[in-house]
């Protein structure tokens, strides 16, 4: 008997200590370590530098337990990120190689069906898709096709123009599309799916602005459009500059999200342009075992 009132009376003490607490947080930086009572919470596991900020609960010292958000010391919120591993490096690399294959066989599908519905747009009957790679008279491959007709005449040079360029804009956007959710960190924190983010974003820059761009061939895409739209040389090279541009503007986030998901932390975090954080909200087990905190995310 004595014992649990002893426990008590020690569980009402630490809880008073830690309420109290609050108005004699430094605003200078606090290094604790965070874990459970089993062992480190494998997402937060490692010592932090970082403020304490207690918010007492309703009927905190009845229940013998306190609400503690942990926020760093610039007042930024806590990164979550799992600490980087060989394992977890080898895991996203793999994960990396098989979206980059799935993404390749999306793209080919994307880059040809925008093709078809262009052609479907301007009158035009698609009459085949070919998706064996095969090479180019003079040089060159082509990874896929799509055959079509114009029985009725309908399609002018312009459209012809339109249709071959519908897998540049299909490219563009979707990529203009990832590149704002990476600025406006939106992006999903899970390393993998940063790594299968990336793969999609690098063949959304690829269909965009990157392949068959600076080709002269006349059966690449561009060329055609070039031809189609008739334009004149300068004008040609800025049409080609600009689709290399958003390409190359696109592949930024990607990049990005190779380095996040290999090492687990970006690369604008680590010039300090933007800190890729998730709040975390951690509740003590019990207060008389304070060394364990249990964490929820």
């Amino acid at each position: 008997m004595k014992s649990q009132t002893r426990s008590k009376l020690a569980t009402r003490f630490c809880a008073t200590l830690l309420l109290l607490s609050h108005t004699a947080v430094s605003e200078a930086a606090t290094r604790f370590e965070v874990g459970t009572p089993e062992g480190p919470a494998p997402a937060i596991a490692r010592t932090l530098d970082a403020e304490i900020r207690l918010s007492p609960r309703a009927g905190a010292l009845q229940s013998e337990a306190a609400e503690i958000h942990i926020v760093d010391a610039t007042g930024g919120k806590l990164d979550s990120t799992p600490p980087n591993t060989l394992k977890a490096t080898l895991i996203a690399a793999a994960v990396g190689l098989g979206s980059g294959a799935l993404s390749y066989g999306l793209w080919v599908i994307l880059h040809e069906g925008a093709h078809a519905v262009a052609i479907e747009a301007a009158g035009g009957d698609v009459v085949q898709f070919d998706f064996t790679p095969d090479r180019l008279e003079g040089g060159g491959i082509r990874f896929a096709a799509v055959y079509w007709q114009d029985p009725a005449g309908q399609v002018t040079p312009t459209e012809s123009g339109w249709i071959d360029i519908a897998p540049n804009i299909t490219g563009l956007t979707l990529g203009t599309i990832g590149s704002a959710l990476w600025l406006a960190d939106a992006l999903p924190k899970s390393r993998l799916a940063r790594m299968a983010f990336a793969s999609f974003q690098i063949g959304a820059a690829i269909n965009g602005g990157i392949i068959g761009v600076w080709s002269s061939h006349p059966d690449v895409d561009i060329p055609k459009a070039i031809q189609a739209f008739e334009l004149s040389e300068e004008q040609a090279l800025i049409f080609r500059s600009a689709l290399t541009a958003g390409a190359i503007l696109n592949l930024i986030p990607a990049v990005d999200s190779i380095v996040y998901g290999l090492t687990g932390r970006s690369i604008v975090s680590r010039l300090g342009w933007r800190s890729e954080r998730s709040e975390i909200q951690v509740i003590p087990v019990a207060l008389p075992n304070f060394f364990g905190v249990g964490a929820t995310f």
